[in-house]
């Protein structure tokens, strides 16, 4: 004996009853996944999606409200990757080079764009900035390099 099930493709195939187990169980294990996950833009628009509810499963509590996905997490899939991978070798950066088989310098530039989207972290190149700023108001002739080198590593 058959049933008729949609599939993604909004067509209907037929699955036989005895494979109907297997099936509700490799559902529910998606469904558990997706649920784990945040999704961080609309699939439907692009749009940053919005957390509505917080809830407290321990003593009930929901809190209401409108929280940004991007607070908790402002890293896109490969970042939070590379910020894993970069955990895992403590920060050495010899080890992560051997890892996910990057050049230093590219390394050192991930590094840097991941900085910049944690909270104050444009405030490290603002700072850096300034103290060129006044090498070259100074007249320090190392600060045309210095200079350049914060050009090259913002980009």
């Amino acid at each position: 004996m058959e049933i008729n099930i949609l599939n993604k493709n909004m067509r209907y195939i037929k699955i036989p009853i005895d494979k109907i187990d297997f099936l509700v169980i490799m559902f529910k294990k998606e469904i558990k996944m997706a649920e784990n996950k945040i999704v961080k833009n609309c699939p439907v628009c692009g749009g940053e999606m919005v957390v509505k509810q917080l809830h407290c499963p321990s003593c009930k509590t929901d809190i209401t409200g409108t929280f940004s996905t991007t607070l908790s997490n402002p890293f896109d899939e490969d970042e939070w990757k590379f910020v894993t991978e970069f955990l895992v070798c403590e920060g050495n950066l010899k080890c992560l080079s051997e890892r996910i088989n990057l050049s230093y310098p590219t390394l050192k530039n991930k590094l840097l764009k991941i900085k910049q989207k944690l909270p104050g972290g444009d405030l490290i190149i603002r700072e850096e900035v300034d103290e060129v700023l006044e090498l070259i108001d100074k007249g320090d002739p190392e600060a045309k390099e210095m200079l350049e080198k914060l050009k090259r590593r913002i980009k």
